[in-house]
């Protein structure tokens, strides 16, 4: 993403210094300066919902790790008690 962005901002200033219509350096700095903004607010909306579904992702990943780890202790308890069951009919 980041790569990207740089890309971008690169190809923005050389957009802005080929651009024929605009004369002097106070119409390119101006223009560049518009361009610039607009591609950092662009850029915080991309990171900013990059954030998000990475914490969705997160939410649902430890979600189904409780899920996993509940299940496994059943598991665990349900063996355990099999083989109490077992030893303790073995020496009855």
């Amino acid at each position: 993403m980041k790569t990207r962005q740089a890309k971008v901002s690169v190809e923005t200033m050389k957009e802005v210094q080929n651009d024929k219509t605009l004369r002097t350096k106070g119409d390119k700095d101006r223009r560049l300066r518009e361009k610039k903004q607009n591609n950092t607010k662009k850029f915080l909306d991309e990171r900013k919902i990059a954030q998000i579904k990475q914490m969705k992702e997160t939410e649902k990943l430890k979600a189904r790790h409780e899920k996993e780890a509940e299940a496994l202790n059943k598991d665990i308890q349900s063996v355990s008690l099999n083989y109490f069951q077992l030893h303790t009919r073995m020496y009855q």
